[in-house]
């Protein structure tokens, strides 16, 4: 009991809890250890391969080294797709050539996008409806300084 006392003082004073709360503090403790167990109990499950497993990705590591080679996933679904390098290449290539599909653009509006967005930043943080560590964290990486 003394241990319990110790955990329950609070700045010198003694806290005296009713059989009400000791009863709560029990169950909180149980369902919070319960959490955890099951928490770390999945956690060393999702890492455990079973033997097919591991010769998928034992060979996937090795196919991995030939350059010739693509390996990707697929769109949907969770497969795997393995590609002979050029091929790969020229159905990528055919693909954002395609005009059907993609239209090239004079210029990268990305740039504008960006210029836009920290003059927006910098306006709020004028006005103090963001702070500064805000206005770091959503600024773009290139060239955001603060005004």
């Amino acid at each position: 009991m003394s241990e319990l006392e110790e955990k329950n003082k609070a700045g010198g004073e003694l806290r005296t809890l009713t059989a009400q709360k000791m009863t709560l503090a029990s169950k909180l403790r149980s369902i919070t250890d319960s959490f955890r167990f099951q928490a770390n109990r999945f956690c060393q499950k999702r890492y455990i391969n079973n033997p097919e497993q591991e010769q998928y990705r034992s060979l996937l590591l090795h196919l991995k080294e030939d350059k010739s080679l693509v390996i990707t996933r697929l769109d949907k679904g969770r497969g795997v797709v393995l590609m002979n390098k050029n091929e790969y290449l020229s159905k990528m290539y055919a693909t954002v050539n395609d005009s059907s599909k993609f239209k090239r653009l004079s210029m990268d509006p990305t740039v504008a996008r960006e210029q836009n967005l920290i003059n927006l930043l910098n306006r709020l943080l004028k006005e103090k409806s963001i702070t500064k560590q805000f206005f770091k964290i959503s600024c773009p990486k290139q060239g955001c300084q603060m005004l």
